[in-house]
């Protein structure tokens, strides 16, 4: 993949060591297509050169051209060959592969309406779905703007024009992409959304809009560059909007720990944790909210305190902002219990504990909390029953904060739990 630089008479040797760390410092996504089989209507990939230049598509009252300087003032962009226009932004190429010096634009952001194209097609645009992506970047390096960074948020919106001269939105649309992070390295994340063009009849549809907006306030770290917007037609109906990596379940003291991770999310609203044991019957134990639009591994993990005696099935249902679904694998985890095992949920603790129990058996349980000279502070018979159970212990009123020991006992006297606990 090539990435610009400048080369200028005896600047050469400058613009080479200038190239050699474009290469080994920016994180580049060499996937172009956000749908299978697409044909693509609209590119916008800004060029090539080495001068700046302003837009004809940004919106007239927004955004402000600033053809030189830093960019340190809310609301100002401009179209050039690096993303570095502030001395803490990142310094890298644009996105588009094998471009050389191609530009990106690079905005100073703050909340508002800045970017609008309309799309002509003579021979008309056929129901169905279309997609509209953007390749874009934090440009602050991480640290800029801490604790409390600002970060950019593009909403997309896409149009049609209809019999009667009116713009509507196509199914789907408006749609938010994620709050896009700061990185150690240049990152350009995918975002965008899959639209459907709805029947229009005897009439056929000729023109399409796609405008951008940021949904973030002019502030410290809403600063982003933008490359590659594109508009594309999409038969498969839309990406793949999860790919999973990994699921796995496995004991962790009463209960099952179930982690997954995704190297790829479009679109995904949310996970859904199911557990099932036979397979047949599922149900939902957990929700996670999914990023929306992410490229770079993430990890998720839940905690089931309440698995069941045997057999336990788990999979993952994610599910996209539009409703549409897929699964994970499914992967089985076997819950023994054999005499009772606890698990303690918060610590430090403040008037209470909780504990959670798996037992074989109904049985009663003693609890101990002594301080750390032995003192006994409290003590309590808990009736625990069969199988996955989470019970409550209130610490006495006017405990003092400190360390004390956690014992629990069975009904033969052999210790089952023991741990230190912070009252605070």
């Amino acid at each position: 993949m090539l990435h610009k630089c400048v080369f200028t008479g005896r600047f050469a040797m400058i613009s080479l060591l200038i190239a050699f760390f474009l290469i080994i410092g920016t994180n580049q996504s060499s996937a172009q297509e956000f749908c299978d089989d697409e044909t693509v209507f609209w590119f916008e990939n800004f060029g090539t050169g080495i001068t700046p230049s302003s837009h004809p598509d940004i919106i007239p009252g927004s955004l402000t051209y600033q053809p030189s300087g830093v960019l340190s003032s809310e609301g100002t962009y401009r179209v050039i060959n690096n993303t570095q226009q502030m001395p803490e932004w990142h310094f890298s190429a644009d996105h588009t592969p094998n471009d050389i010096d191609g530009k990106v634009m690079v905005i100073n952001g703050q909340s508002e309406t800045f970017f609008r194209h309309v799309i002509n097609l003579p021979t008309g645009f056929a129901p169905g779905p279309y997609a509209s992506s953007l390749y874009q970047m934090n440009v602050n390096t991480p640290g800029t703007c801490a604790p409390n960074p600002l970060l950019p948020y593009i909403n997309f919106r896409v149009e049609f024009l209809n019999q009667n001269g009116a713009w509507v939105d196509m199914q789907n649309s408006p749609v938010s992409s994620n709050f896009v992070q700061q990185s150690a390295n240049p990152t350009w994340v995918l975002l965008g959304g899959v639209f459907n063009l709805p029947p229009t009849g005897a009439f056929t549809v000729t023109q399409i809009r796609v405008t951008l907006s940021n949904q973030t306030s002019g502030g410290c770290g809403n600063d982003y560059a933008i490359d590659d917007i594109k508009f594309a037609s999409c038969p498969s109906g839309g990406p793949v909007p999860v790919t999973f990596e990994r699921v796995t379940a496995n004991r962790k003291g009463s209960g099952v720990q179930v982690n997954w991770s995704t190297s790829t999310e479009i679109n995904n609203d949310r996970f859904e944790v199911e557990r099932s044991s036979d397979g047949r019957d599922w149900q939902v134990i957990a929700t996670v909210k999914g990023r929306g639009y992410s490229n770079t591994l993430a990890t998720y993990g839940i905690y089931d305190a309440k698995p069941e005696i045997g057999r336990n099935l788990y999979r993952i249902r994610q599910v996209d902002t539009d409703g549409r679904s897929s699964y994970s694998i499914t992967v089985s985890v076997q819950v023994k219990a054999e005499g009772t095992t606890v698990s303690l949920l918060n610590n430090p603790v403040t008037s209470n504990i909780t504990l959670d129990f798996l037992s074989g058996s109904r049985s009663n349980i003693r609890v101990r909390m002594v301080d750390m000279s032995g003192r006994l502070v409290s003590t309590k018979t808990l009736s625990v029953q069969s199988g996955a159970q989470r019970l409550q212990l209130d610490i006495p009123s006017g405990t003092a904060s400190g360390l004390y020991v956690l014992q629990l006992t069975d009904e033969s006297g052999q210790v089952i739990f023991k741990e230190k606990i912070i009252k605070l």
